[in-house]
C-alpha cells in the first residue's frame, strides 16, 4: 500500500491554488478589464498592479517551486509517480518562463505607456497569453494530483 507523502500533498495543494487563482483571473478579471473603456483601464492599472503582484507573487513562487521539489524527491525515492511529478515540474518551470518571456515586459508597457489604444492591444495579447499560461497551470495541477498516487 502506498501512502501519500506530506510534501506531495502540499505541492499538489500549492499547484492547485495557483491554477485556481489563474483560472479566476482569466474568467473574472480579464473579461472585466476588457469590457472597461481603455482610458479607465489605463487609470486603474497603476493602483491595481501592485495589489495583483502582492497576491500572485507568493502563489506563483510556491505553486511552481513545490512541484519541482516534489519531483526531485520522487526521483530520489524512485517513486512510480515520478513521471507525473516531472510533468508537473515542467509545467511549473513553464509558468515561470511565461513571466520572463512575456508578462514582465507587458506589465512594464502597461505602466509606462499611457496610450489607451496601445493598452487595449497589449491587454488583448495579454489575455491570450494568460489563457495559455492558465492551461499550463491546470495541467500542472492535474499531473500533481496524479502524482499523489493511490492511498
Amino acid at each position: 500500500m502506498m501512502t501519500i507523502s506530506l510534501l506531495a500533498l502540499l505541492a499538489s495543494t500549492a499547484s492547485g491554488l495557483l491554477a485556481g487563482a489563474l483560472v479566476t483571473e482569466a474568467c473574472v478579471l480579464v473579461p472585466y478589464w476588457k469590457k472597461m473603456p481603455p482610458e479607465e483601464f489605463v487609470q486603474l492599472h497603476p493602483s491595481l498592479s501592485p495589489l495583483l503582484f502582492r497576491f500572485y507573487a507568493p502563489l506563483t513562487i510556491v505553486g511552481t517551486s513545490m512541484p519541482v521539489i516534489a519531483c526531485a524527491t520522487q526521483w530520489a525515492a524512485d517513486s512510480p509517480t515520478k513521471w507525473f511529478w516531472t510533468a508537473s515540474a515542467v509545467c511549473g518551470v513553464g509558468l515561470i518562463g511565461f513571466y520572463f518571456s512575456f508578462f514582465r515586459q507587458a506589465n512594464i508597457e502597461f505602466a509606462n505607456d499611457p496610450s489607451p489604444m496601445n493598452a487595449l492591444v497589449t491587454l488583448n495579447t495579454w489575455a491570450t497569453v494568460h489563457l495559455a499560461r492558465t492551461l499550463v497551470a491546470v495541467f500542472g495541477f492535474v499531473f500533481a494530483g496524479l502524482g499523489i498516487g493511490p492511498v
